[in-house]
């Protein structure tokens, strides 16, 4: 598999973005301020992106685009089971990072689908790797039902849960609210997160819902590796937002989709 030589996943460097000012400085370059493995200055690091059923025919491209907008020197390998490459523990464990993204079929469904990959996926973050679930795949991290990759917390339907102001299962914005700010997001069907007990030391918070103050996304341990997962779409493209007849203007959610990578990456 030549797309996975050279990569080294036990050195660790510092890199600068434009957000690193919102972070204590770490031993910071002239491009650092996020604590990574040193593959990404020398050669390509590897998401493992999942493209196919329960996933919508878009999402899993778009998914990309965002880990790439976050950190150019990545590689993107889609798995699956239509896939040059399948989604197995082989292909994860040369991989750092795992995409679950959205998808237009029901949770229930889409965990029927995926069942037979939920050890593998398991296994691959115990053992230290990062998972990224984006709406149905924030869905999926949780045990009701899907991938019991969420310890202390669970997911919930956003849809029709109180105060949401959201009544459908349609393309629409919802309000986000992230460092003190609120922007519209696209949001489809998507899940909040909520603790069935108090939260883990390594758990992070870093957007609410503004409506409810429910959790829209957060990332949190799981063995050695860590799980981000986000309700809205912080990937949709300006298409999404033209199909869905939505005002794209504000922008604050790539900016956002941005960090969340880079802070799971950390």
């Amino acid at each position: 598999m030549e797309f996975f030589q050279g990569i080294n996943l036990n050195h660790r460097i510092y890199l600068t973005t434009a957000v690193a000012s919102f972070f204590a400085a770490k031993e910071a370059t002239a491009q650092s301020g996020f604590l990574l493995p040193s593959s990404w200055q020398t050669s390509s690091y590897v998401a493992a992106v999942y493209r196919g059923r329960p996933g919508c025919s878009d999402c899993a491209e778009a998914a990309a685009e965002l880990l790439q907008r976050a950190l150019p020197r990545l590689k993107i390998v889609y798995v699956g089971p239509r896939e040059t490459q399948p989604l197995n523990r082989e292909i994860l464990s040369q991989a750092q990072i795992y995409v679950q993204p959205g998808g237009d079929e029901s949770v229930r469904e889409g965990a029927i689908l995926m069942r037979r990959y939920a050890s593998d996926i398991r296994y691959f973050v115990q053992q230290g790797g990062r998972y990224l679930g984006i709406c149905m795949g924030g869905y999926l991290a949780g045990s009701n039902p899907g991938f019991e990759l969420l310890q202390d917390s669970e997911s919930e339907r956003y849809v029709g849960s109180e105060n949401s102001k959201v009544d459908d299962d349609s393309n629409t914005l919802v309000k986000m609210t992230w460092r003190n700010l609120s922007f519209p997001i696209f949001f489809q069907d998507g899940p909040f997160f909520f603790f069935r007990h108090d939260p883990n030391p390594g758990t992070q918070i870093l957007a609410r819902y503004a409506h409810n103050q429910a959790v829209a996304a957060m990332i949190s341990t799981y063995g050695l590796g860590k799980v981000g997962v986000i309700g809205p779409h912080p990937e949709a493209p300006e298409a999404w937002y033209k199909q869905a007849h939505l005002d794209s203007s504000d922008t604050l959610h790539v900016e956002f989709g941005t960090e969340l990578v880079r802070l799971l990456m950390e």
